[in-house]
């Protein structure tokens, strides 16, 4: 399992969860690539938990970039040296670069009250 806190603000995020997020993201594109870039399994259009939902986020590398620069600023700021880039997201194929924009209802899913 790879651990997007989709839609919450990497401010709000104990210490722990911030570290795991910056590595399991970087987890999402090493299965790609271990499986020759290809989405093994039903990939979901609609953000869930449960089976399905680290391959929603396999076609959305772009946006997986730009959550792990957020994350990784907010280990900076911390006083953490943030152990992974965007690279690996960058280099993948085109048809994964696709982005996407948490709702309030993706953010309240994991049951978090805003």
């Amino acid at each position: 399992m790879a651990r997007v806190n989709t839609g919450i603000s990497p401010l709000l995020l104990a210490d722990q969860h911030l570290i795991a997020e910056s590595v399991e993201i970087t987890m999402i594109v090493g299965s790609l690539r271990k499986s020759g870039y290809c989405i093994k399994g039903y990939c979901p259009d609609v953000y869930k938990l449960g089976k399905g939902h680290i391959n929603h986020f396999k076609n959305k590398l772009k946006y997986l970039a730009r959550r792990l620069t957020v994350v990784n600023n907010e280990m900076i700021r911390r006083g953490f040296n943030p152990g992974t880039t965007t690279e690996c997201l960058e280099i993948a194929p085109r048809e994964f670069q696709n982005d996407w924009r948490p709702t309030l209802e993706d953010s309240l899913i994991c049951g978090i009250e805003l």
